[in-house]
């Protein structure tokens, strides 16, 4: 519960493709700072498809905001534990992050047009190729993330939290049970605790 909601939403584009529908086993991600915070990694950048649509198959270009300003917040709606909580995600509520999010489009759409990429590839589905300049991509953004929150159309959401891990911070690591994480799949079964550095 709190008011420092932190997440760091994905939007994904949409390419009709030649290639069929099949598995993913791998992926690779491209990692990008865009200048804005240069200290930081801003975008995160991966294929994923090709799937299946009811205009037959997809591959879909996510681009991640991975340092997010924006913040949103948790609260409770009553006081049975088993009541939905009140979210408000927050996205894009900082200029910052909508122009991080607006540059990853752009630099996804410029992958999408190079060889060998663009060879299989027949047309955009979203954001489209009637969406041009830098303004009319921020507005589909922007539109596709509100919409995004009421039928998960263009974008997903990952929220992380809303407080710090520790409020040790004098202290280079913090040590964590390994059952706050019991899917991770590189974990061994006979790990109990996790350790995790700070700076």
């Amino acid at each position: 519960m709190g008011d420092n909601l932190q997440d760091h939403a994905l939007l994904y584009l949409q390419y009709q493709t030649r290639d069929p529908t099949q598995p993913v086993p791998t992926q690779t991600m491209l990692t990008w700072h865009n200048g804005l915070r240069p200290d930081q990694v801003s975008l995160h950048l991966f294929p994923y498809g090709p799937i299946a649509s009811e205009t037959g198959p997809v591959l879909c270009l996510l681009v991640g905001v991975m340092q997010p300003l924006s913040r949103g917040w948790l609260k409770l709606s009553s006081q049975d534990p088993r009541g939905t909580p009140q979210i408000d995600p927050g996205l894009l509520t900082r200029p910052e992050d909508l122009d991080t999010m607006t540059a990853g489009v752009i630099l996804a759409r410029q992958i999408a047009g190079s060889a060998p990429l663009k060879n299989h590839l027949t047309r955009e589905k979203w954001p489209g190729s009637d969406v041009r300049t830098k303004n009319e991509i921020a507005a589909a953004v922007r539109a596709s993330v509100v919409l995004t929150i009421m039928q998960l159309e263009h974008a997903v959401w990952e929220q992380a939290t809303t407080l710090a891990l520790s409020s040790i911070v004098a202290e280079p690591c913090i040590d964590l049970p390994a059952c706050m994480w019991p899917t991770l799949p590189s974990c061994p079964r006979s790990l109990r605790r996790i350790r995790i550095c700070l700076r």
